[in-house]
């Protein structure tokens, strides 16, 4: 996704109206045929072309990945981030003609107590695309289970044995130096880009389990810092998270989503809200057309779910929830209503049994037209998958 145009990555929501599509329902309306065929609504195949496949290196050597993967894209291409066996971050910038030179580790003076969240930012002074990176720190001091975040510049667009890997632009800074999060924290990340302008947004939830809290850093990122924590609502009462929130950018606000457990029911569910940033003087938790209200909405079932979902925004298709059924990626529009249209496998004839929640773009990046997923599997190895063009999906 261009560093010009409206970017997202990680981390949701449409009001309760909005649910089943209708058109007049708000900005995410229309959404509930995402990722089907136009031949047929409900093969699982059809918008899938290939198999999965796993996302290796320039020079094949893989390593052990222990946490799920995130994606951020630009005209350069993929970037996976993923956590390895020492809790080092690593990366890998990868596009249809070409992977990066290796698994490269990001921070390397960094361990952490999370997966990565990453999302776009303003230009590199160079021209490249930039991007931030952030984690639960994992450290010995005081930084322990805090915020900590970092820039990047993807690395140089190049051919099968040219492409290159991302370089860190300024190094890991805390966040939020008044609060840590010991037992939840894990972030999700999501942003805006209108060319120098826009604005970088991490959610995370409390160690209560039930109360989200916002950050926002205006862009251009290196004339700005990180908003002191902005919190939002809670759960209602039964309801606790289960890992991180994902983070889409809608044309006006950020759906957020997360999943849910009831422990006094034993239900799981999605929930999700806004949060609205006009990249300048503007930034509190809102309903879909940014007014400042602070609820989530009615828990939205989509069968059984296992993990956090990862929340993407296409154009075309609207919002699409990815997330793990067993050993299984499924993706659905977002919200909607099941026994309306089901959650479908990503396409799962291919055979490969993942351990991870995904993570996913939508409708961006090097291949215009495709939505591209990537997820760990019980072997410790990153896959990763691709649709068809929108030509063969129902807009």
């Amino acid at each position: 996704m261009v560093a010009s145009a409206v970017l997202c990555a990680a981390a949701v929501g449409c009001s309760a109206a909005a649910e089943e599509g209708n058109a007049s329902d708000g900005e995410t309306a229309s959404t509930t045929s995402a990722l089907r065929c136009t031949s047929d609504p409900n093969n699982g195949d059809c918008p899938w072309k290939g198999t999965w496949a796993k996302l290796t290196p320039r020079n094949g050597v893989d390593i052990q990945h222990n946490w799920a993967p995130a994606l951020i894209s630009s005209d350069a291409g993929w970037v996976t981030f993923s956590v390895d066996q020492t809790n080092h971050f690593r990366m890998l910038q990868w596009h249809a003609n070409g992977r990066g030179p290796a698994w490269d580790t990001y921070g390397s003076t960094r361990t952490w107590n999370s997966r990565p969240a990453a999302a776009m930012k303003d230009d590199f002074s160079a021209g490249r695309a930039g991007f931030v990176i952030a984690g639960k720190a994992r450290t010995s001091d005081s930084n322990n289970n805090k915020l900590m975040a970092s820039t990047g510049v993807m690395g140089v667009s190049g051919g099968p044995t040219t492409l290159g890997n991302p370089v860190p632009d300024r190094p890991f800074a805390v966040v939020d130096n008044n609060n840590v999060y010991n037992t939840n924290g894990l972030p999700g990340m999501g942003s805006f880009v209108n060319g120098s302008n826009g604005a970088v947004l991490i959610v995370v939830m409390g160690d209560d389990g039930r109360t989200i809290y916002g950050y926002n850093h205006n862009l251009p990122y290196n004339s700005n810092g990180w908003s002191g924590r902005i919190t939002g609502p809670a759960l209602p009462t039964g309801w606790k998270v289960v890992y991180a929130p994902t983070v889409a950018r809608l044309p006006v606000t950020y759906r957020i989503a997360i999943h849910a457990h009831n422990n006094n029911t034993g239900a799981d569910a999605m929930f999700w809200t806004d949060f609205y940033s006009n990249g300048t003087d503007q930034a509190y938790f809102s309903n879909e057309i940014s007014s400042p209200i602070s609820a989530w909405s009615s828990p939205v079932n989509v069968g059984a779910i296992n993990d956090d979902p990862w929340l993407t925004f296409s154009p075309t298709f609207g919002l699409t929830a990815y997330f793990r059924r067993g050993s299984q990626i499924m993706e659905n529009a977002f919200p909607s209503v099941p026994t309306t249209l089901p959650a479908l496998p990503v396409n799962p004839s291919a055979g490969i049994q993942f351990a991870s929640s995904p993570a996913a773009t939508g409708d961006r990046g090097f291949d215009m037209g495709t939505q591209v997923v990537v997820a760990r599997s019980t072997s410790n190895q990153i896959y990763y998958h691709d649709t068809n063009n929108d030509g063969i999906l129902e807009p």
